[in-house]
Order: C-alpha cells, then sequence, then structure tokens
C-alpha cells in the first residue's frame, strides 16, 4: 500500500495523541497534572468501558496527528497482537518490530485512543502542516491494557489504564486540520507519590502504590459507590481539590501537560478517563463542555 493520498481540504475533529519527550516537559499548566521511576511489575490492568464506534460505519476510524504531540505517538506494552506491537516495553527496552506492524497511539474521533499500525509514518505527513487528520479502513484485531504512552529507549513512558483496540488501518485519505478546541474545561484527581512534581510534604508512597489507589478510585467510580467529588476528597492529593471538586475550570490548549492534555482531548465531553499518569502522579479525569 503506499503513501496516503493528500487532500487540500479542511474538515472538523477532535484531537489525537503525539507530543515532546517526557523528560522535557515542565509544565506551564494546570495547578496539578509524573516522570515514572523506572517501571516496576505494573498494577493489575483496569478495563475501560469498550470504544465508541465511528459512526455510520464501525470499520472506519478518523485519526488525529499533530506535531507538537508527535513524541506521544509512540507506545510501550510487553504483549503482541498477533505481529502487531509497540516498539518498546513497559520499561523502555525496544522490541523488534517490522515497521509496518509497529503499533501508534492515535487520537480517534469520537474521542478515544486506539494502537494502530499502518504502512506510514505520521510524522512524515506534518512535514507542511501543524496537523493532519487521517480517515482509514480500521482492521481490529484485539485489545491491549495499560499501554505506556511516550515510550523511548530507556524510558518508560506514562501508563494509560483504559483498554485501547489494536489493530491496522489501510485506505486512509489525509487532509490537514485546524479544527483543535482552543481551550479544554475539566476536573480530575491526582494521586501522587515519592517522585511526583508539586507534591506536598506530608505524601509519601510509591509510584506502585499511588497506581493501585488509583485504580481504586477508578473501581469506585465505576461501580457507582462514589461521586467524582468524593472520590476527589478520598483519593486526591492536590492542595485544595476536594474544596472544589477537583476543579481545574477551562484551560488554554497547549497550557497543560501533553500526557494530561492528550486524554483530555482523548476523553468526550461529558465522560471519564481510565487512570493515567503525568508528571503529577496518576489522575482520573472528567471533561465538561467550555462555557460560551
Amino acid at each position: 500500500m503506499g503513501a496516503p493520498r493528500l487532500l487540500i481540504v479542511v474538515t472538523v475533529l477532535e484531537l489525537v495523541a503525539c507530543g515532546g519527550s517526557q523528560a522535557a516537559h515542565e509544565p506551564p499548566g494546570p495547578p496539578t497534572v509524573a516522570v515514572p521511576a523506572p517501571a516496576p511489575a505494573e498494577p493489575a490492568d483496569l478495563v475501560a468501558d469498550p470504544l465508541p464506534p465511528t459512526q455510520g460505519n464501525d470499520s472506519l476510524r478518523r485519526l488525529l496527528v499533530v506535531k507538537r504531540y508527535l513524541r506521544m505517538m509512540e507506545c510501550g506494552h510487553d504483549t503482541s497482537v498477533g505481529e502487531l506491537r509497540c516498539a518498546f516495553s513497559v520499561t523502555g527496552t525496544p522490541q523488534p518490530t517490522r515497521d509496518p506492524q509497529v503499533l501508534h497511539a492515535f487520537i480517534t474521533d469520537p474521542p478515544g485512543i486506539v494502537l494502530a499500525a499502518s504502512d506510514w509514518q505520521p510524522a512524515h505527513l506534518l512535514a507542511d502542516h501543524d496537523a493532519i487528520v487521517a480517515e482509514c479502513e480500521f482492521e481490529e484485531r484485539g485489545q491491549l491494557g495499560n499501554v505506556h504512552l511516550a515510550a523511548i529507549q530507556g524510558v518508560p513512558g506514562w501508563r494509560y489504564a483504559g483498554s485501547v483496540a489494536v489493530g491496522t488501518v489501510t485506505a486512509c485519505a489525509v487532509e490537514p486540520y485546524d479544527g483543535l478546541p482552543t481551550e479544554l474545561k475539566t476536573a480530575h484527581l491526582v494521586v501522587m507519590h515519592d517522585d511526583s512534581k508539586r507534591k506536598p510534604a506530608g505524601v509519601s508512597r510509591s509510584r506502585l502504590e499511588a497506581a493501585a489507589l488509583a485504580d481504586q478510585a477508578a473501581d469506585a467510580l465505576a461501580r457507582g459507590t462514589l461521586t467524582f467529588s468524593e472520590a476527589v476528597g478520598r483519593f486526591s492529593d492536590e492542595t485544595g481539590s476536594a474544596v472544589r471538586g477537583g476543579a481545574l475550570g477551562a484551560i488554554r490548549l497547549g497550557r497543560l501537560v501533553p500526557e494530561f492534555e492528550l486524554v483530555a482531548l482523548a476523553t468526550p465531553i461529558g465522560g471519564r478517563s481510565p487512570a493515567f499518569e503525568s508528571v503529577f502522579g496518576f489522575h482520573i479525569l472528567e471533561r465538561y463542555a467550555v462555557d460560551r
């Protein structure tokens, strides 16, 4: 299959995975949103709700590639789906994978995250554009949980605890894209650990302990035993978070650290993310419509 064709059309869509290396991001953004310590054994998988199908054709996926998030597309995982696998393990060890079988993380429309292999390199489509959208045929091969985003050699990346569809994309029609939102409105809880940025003095736990607590919070929310505000009050380590129910308000795109912003953009308005990791710890977020 040759490289996808580039059409001179601009569409409307949400946002997709990409972005800078994790060591390089000093957050300019929200009050809190974790460079993970070298990854030990992962906590048990948290299975998220199934991804919503693309309206009108379940085999189609609309994938967004944004230049400033390009590094976020690299994934780490220890398990393959057939011949498809991430280029890195969850400890950042390179895994031998042929180019057409390497998985990349994409945000989809409707918002979600998929891992897809293609016969084209996402970075090659961004020479003349800051963002593109690709509408592709998607053949799902399976699911993976606890994928690490932004994995590179020697760096484990950021844990995303949801269940992610895995497959191949073909017959992609590619267009320039200028439809990114200017602001994101979210609320979140964050469970911090010893290596978290901006952690309060009283926080003392390992990364694995923090991940397990975030999974407990996600489970309680999924079962409905806690409201989001109650979960913030019980689990979040952010100073002052309980008083405002974890609300961050509307924040301009680009002020959030990429690992937080990416998940926010992959969460539908009115929806809730699985547990995920940033330089601040392990989060769960809810996304809301921005007031106009």
